[in-house]
């Protein structure tokens, strides 16, 4: 979920769809070439641009696929929170050799997904709670995207340490947790950063610009050698796919490892 883009209005829209969930109106919108989905006054949740369905609008999309830059030779990445399948849509077009899973609570969501924002053909959802899927899964992932929110915040268990282990456990042995996060203040952000901390040992995070949006790149190797190594792998990956992630580095930053305690201390 992001802030509303400034060409994203709902007001002067064509409301294409609306439905009731719990105590929430579900709608669907179509205007200036895009079609989004959002709940009551809530921000946009997911977007598609009619003339070029793989293109990611919304900046935070953009921001999560740097993740990739850690591990560029991805073959199997599970998503958490299918949206309107935007991150489907970009893979199966510019990394199609990428095998993604995703899972979604919402039957809801995945109905409209598939209904309005053109999915890849056959693609695999799992109709399931992220918390429960992971628990239970055994399979081991190269990237592990998580993009899950409820109103404007993410759900309780999204940094419970149970969660972040049973993420850890499901990524392979270099592979990186990307999720987005919207903190309200400095302390809500330090709060995400030493629970991801105390599963994760390197982070890195990504304040998207001009965005509420802080993405974090979490790590069980340090993958990469430094700031330089990234600006070469953005480089590449900007000539493959077509995506501006060489503009989003000066945004990134390694969350420094705490000090060890002196002895005696």
């Amino acid at each position: 979920m992001t802030q509303t883009s400034g060409i994203i209005t709902h007001q002067g829209s064509l409301l294409l769809h609306q439905a009731r969930r719990g105590q929430q109106r579900l709608c669907v919108r179509e205007g200036n070439g895009l079609r989004w989905f959002h709940f009551d006054r809530h921000d946009v949740q997911a977007v598609i641009d009619l003339q070029s369905p793989a293109r990611l609008v919304l900046p935070y999309t953009n921001a999560m696929l740097a993740a990739l830059l850690f591990q560029p030779g991805t073959t199997r990445l599970l998503n958490l929170g299918y949206g309107g399948g935007s991150f489907e849509r970009f893979l199966a077009t510019h990394q199609p050799q990428i095998q993604v899973s995703t899972v979604e609570v919402d039957s809801q969501v995945v109905e409209l997904t598939q209904r309005f924002f053109q999915p890849p053909p056959g693609h695999p959802v799992f109709l399931d709670c992220a918390e429960r899927f992971l628990s239970r899964h055994q399979q081991r992932y190269d990237l592990i995207f998580c993009d899950m929110h409820q109103g404007n915040g993410h759900p309780d268990f999204m940094l419970q340490q149970g969660f972040l282990a049973d993420a850890a456990r499901c990524l392979s042995p270099r592979g990186v947790f990307s999720l987005n996060l919207l903190p309200n203040d400095y302390n809500d952000l330090l709060h995400s950063i030493m629970a991801l901390r105390a599963i994760f040992p390197w982070i890195w995070l990504l304040d998207v610009p001009e965005r509420r949006n802080m993405v974090m790149f979490c790590l069980k190797q340090p993958l990469i050698a430094g700031a330089q190594e990234l600006v070469t792998r953005a480089a590449a990956f900007q000539h493959l796919c077509a995506t501006d992630l060489p503009s989003l580095l000066p945004f990134m930053t390694r969350v420094a490892c705490p000090a060890a305690p002196r002895r005696g201390a």
